[in-house]
């Protein structure tokens, strides 16, 4: 009897709700917990039979779970959700609405109780709260299913990798992409051995590093060397992103997630409007230069015969009134500003030093011409140019450039110095203008100036783009602005 005095007594100190009831089906032990759980004290419980313990759970004297236990072939309420038999103990679950203001779920366990000699003398049930826990678990069926159904519909293909690098499983876009109808073509091939996955994109890869970039595939070239059976044929360019897979509660990698996307048509549209606006430049260029010359030949020298006739109309006129010959100054002074002016348009529309001796003596002409004007000191520093013969192409964006860099400082910077930078490091050409001033935020400068007609900073990005160039701002307010170009060098073909 100390013993099982002692028994009951800790059963009275267990974390979860507990009962215990005789052979008779009376109340022998109401635990601390299950007095918290039902409200119900154990000095009004103890002792009570007739299922008076089930009042609390089921709202009416019903069998429960623990009655089983002594006498199985009892009927028990129908609403258990779980129902297991596991070595002489049964393991249930149940919604409950009448315990406490909101319902929940409870689950229970049920077992014999054996005096010292082994003979049944009861039986005991403990109970859980596991109301958040059957919360979580239809949390994460939910979520399980949406994914699912977002993987299955997904029109990008998306394939799954274990730590291994092996595939385990890609959807019907994924395996559309390749030209193949069953996973199993393609699980023996390890994401390491993938033969076109750039090296630096491996490199990160291998250091659990996300990483995204444009593949081309060969359809043709798979077949030839049986990686695989593919319905597809031809070249496509893939827009790829391989993330790594690493558990957050776990610290752990569990492997890859890789997306597919199909870009062929969107690089060739691509193409196309670049090639277009390459050719649009040039035409806007060899217009310029058509009008350039025409200002030069034509209306600058007609300008230019008509000041000197001017300046020469009197010559054999022996007495000339003062206030005439005033005149005659001031209009003249007037066609020699517009004359300069015309020259300043027809120079700028075709640089006349850009085809006579090149890219570096047109820059350091032009930063020349704007000091003046402008007031604002230009340090041009040049290097690996001499001798050098760019095409035109090259030499007229790059010359733009420095102009639209030269015309934003003007209008813009609120400058006092600029430094450009021209120089040749095979098999690149790299421009650099750095100047003080007010300086901006460069993603939002970007973010307004690709909603509205392309100019200034922009204009000088698209140019660099039709070079197969590259294009950078580094810009802070109040901290002056950087602009960086490099494009791949191309001589200038030879004629005949």
């Amino acid at each position: 009897m100390e013993s099982q005095k002692q028994i009951f007594n800790n059963i009275d100190f267990l974390p979860d709700a507990t009962f215990a009831i005789d052979i008779n089906g009376r109340v022998i032990v109401w635990s601390r917990a299950i007095e918290e759980m039902t409200g119900i004290k154990a000095e009004a419980m103890l002792g009570k039979n007739n299922y008076e313990y089930s009042i609390p759970f089921q709202g009416r004297r019903t069998p429960m779970a623990i009655d089983l236990i002594l006498n199985p072939d009892q009927t028990v309420d129908g609403r258990y959700t779980v129902f297991q038999k596991i070595k002489g103990c049964l393991i249930v679950e149940l919604w409950v609405s009448h315990l406490g203001e909101t319902p929940c779920y409870l689950w229970g366990k049920a077992s014999p109780i054996y005096d010292t000699n082994g003979r049944r003398m009861g039986a005991i049930l403990s109970i859980r709260d596991i109301t958040e826990q059957k919360k979580s678990e239809k949390a994460l069926k939910e979520s399980e299913e949406k994914f699912r159904s977002i993987f299955a519909q997904s029109p990008i293909g998306i394939e799954f990798y274990d730590s291994e690098g092996r595939l385990m499983d890609a959807n019907s876009a994924g395996m559309g992409i390749f030209g193949i109808t069953d996973i199993s073509e393609i699980n023996a091939l390890p994401i390491f051995e993938y033969f076109n996955f750039p090296t630096q994109a491996r490199e990160k890869m291998l250091r659990y590093e996300p990483v995204r970039f444009e593949m081309g595939y060969d359809h043709d070239e798979v077949r030839k060397n049986n990686r695989y059976r593919s319905s597809k044929s031809g070249k496509v360019v893939f827009d790829v992103v391989v993330s790594p897979i690493v558990l957050a509660e776990e610290d752990s990698f569990k492997g890859w997630l890789v997306l597919y996307q199909d870009i062929t048509e969107r690089k060739r549209s691509e193409s196309r409007i670049q090639s277009l606006t390459h050719e649009l430049l040039k035409a806007r260029e060899a217009e310029g230069q058509r009008i350039s010359r025409d200002l030069h030949d034509s209306v600058a020298q007609d300008l230019s015969t008509l000041r000197i006739g001017l300046e020469t109309l009197f010559d054999h006129q022996a007495r000339v009134p003062s206030d005439i010959k005033r005149r005659v100054s001031e209009l003249s002074a007037t066609l020699q500003n517009t004359i300069r002016t015309v020259r300043d348009i027809s120079y700028d529309l075709h640089p006349p030093y850009l085809e006579n001796f090149g890219l570096a003596q047109a820059v350091c002409q032009y930063a020349g011409d704007f000091e003046e004007k402008s007031q604002l000191e230009v340090e041009v520093i040049q290097a690996g140019l001499d001798g050098l013969t760019l095409d035109f192409d090259t030499e007229i964006n790059l010359y733009r450039i420095v102009q639209e860099a030269l015309n934003n400082v003007w209008k813009h910077a609120n400058a006092s110095r600029v430094i450009i930078k021209l120089v040749a490091s095979y098999p690149n050409i790299i421009l650099r203008v750095k100047y003080d001033g007010n300086g901006f935020k460069v993603k939002e400068y970007m973010e307004f100036s690709a909603s509205v007609k392309p100019m200034g900073l922009r204009s000088m990005e698209q140019r660099v783009r039709l070079l197969d160039g590259q294009y950078r701002i580094m810009s802070e307010p109040a901290r002056g602005t950087e602009i960086f170009v490099e494009v791949p060098f191309k001589e200038k073909p030879e004629s005949g």
